[in-house]
């Protein structure tokens, strides 16, 4: 489970980094700094580093994402970590504010005081909620046509890559003609559904493919010969999954002013099978538009995906 203001921290990293927009400036999450006075790692909750022929600026960001604004103690605290850290310019924001004496403190040693807030909605955003659609494959079916050169032999499937290693498919055969299937057989269903359109909600169901090339799989056997396959053809089962995601909304600039960000922002999503993130649309005071596609957080959960009913022929 994230800890409390985790989630802000990072909404608040991925909209920097959208409106940086430059390869010269690094954003880091949870950074950890060696304390000048006592050499301990101290952690800043976002650290932005800018490089130019001249000179390196860091800035660090504290992003308070409590009930009640942001006190005195709270400014002085910060200040004197970034001083003992080495930063040089200094950030605060907050999602309810700072009381008057923390902003009069906060001027005097020159730290930026920034409201990230969340509100009900905003003028040029009018969905509440995004749908996302992805394909799953439950299982296919394969038939290989293993050439007559590999009868009485046995060896592994592969597929030829031009500007690289070739890629073992997962696949092998024995001396008897048996096809045995690994855990990683699912690169070569992988590769092939690459080639599918973006699913909707009609592409539930049975698809039958022939590979139109197949001399680039060839199977190796135990001497290193290779042998071009024949024939190739799969039979993908698939379902095409909708889910829908609330947007949340968001003002981002000083507390007392216009805000000079808007956002809405999705939650987090499973985008493919290994990885989780978010959908970020930002508005500046222009209207001019950004959308990042922020990517959070690798997944465990396994792909729900089988290979079978695999077939040789001659």
């Amino acid at each position: 489970m994230p800890r409390q203001g985790e989630d802000f921290n990072k909404l608040v990293a991925y909209l920097e980094r959208a409106v940086a927009d430059h390869t010269n400036v690094t954003i880091e999450i949870k950074k950890f700094v060696p304390d000048k006075v006592t050499g301990e790692l101290r952690e800043h909750d976002i650290v932005l580093t800018q490089r130019s022929p001249q000179r390196v600026t860091v800035t660090a960001i504290e992003c308070r994402d409590r009930n009640r604004p942001v006190t005195v103690n709270q400014i002085e605290e910060f200040h004197t970590k970034c001083q003992d850290t080495g930063i040089d310019k200094r950030v605060i924001v907050s999602s309810t504010g700072f009381y008057n004496p923390a902003r009069k403190k906060a001027d005097r040693y020159g730290i930026d005081c920034l409201m990230f807030a969340q509100v009900e909605d905003v003028d040029w955003f009018g969905q509440r909620e995004m749908i996302f659609r992805k394909r799953e494959v439950r299982h296919a079916n394969i038939g290989i046509g293993a050439p007559q050169s590999m009868q009485g032999k046995s060896g592994r499937l592969f597929l030829s890559i031009i500007d690289g290693p070739d890629d073992d498919l997962g696949i092998r055969t024995d001396a008897g003609g048996q096809i045995v299937m690994e855990n990683n057989t699912v690169k070569l269903v992988d590769r092939i559904m690459k080639q599918v359109p973006d699913p909707t909600s009609e592409l539930s169901g049975v698809w039958g493919i022939d590979i139109a090339d197949p001399e680039h799989y060839f199977f190796l056997d135990d001497k290193g010969v290779q042998h071009p396959l024949k024939k190739l053809h799969l039979e993908i089962f698939r379902e095409a999954i909708e889910t829908s995601s609330p947007i949340s909304f968001h003002h981002y600039g000083a507390e007392d002013g216009n805000p000079v960000f808007e956002t809405a922002t999705t939650g987090l999503q499973q985008l493919g099978d290994l990885f989780q993130g978010r959908v970020m649309f930002i508005a500046d005071e222009e209207r001019r538009m950004r959308v990042l596609i922020a990517v959070e957080e690798t997944s465990s959960r396994q792909p729900k995906r089988s290979v079978r009913s695999v077939n040789q022929s001659a």
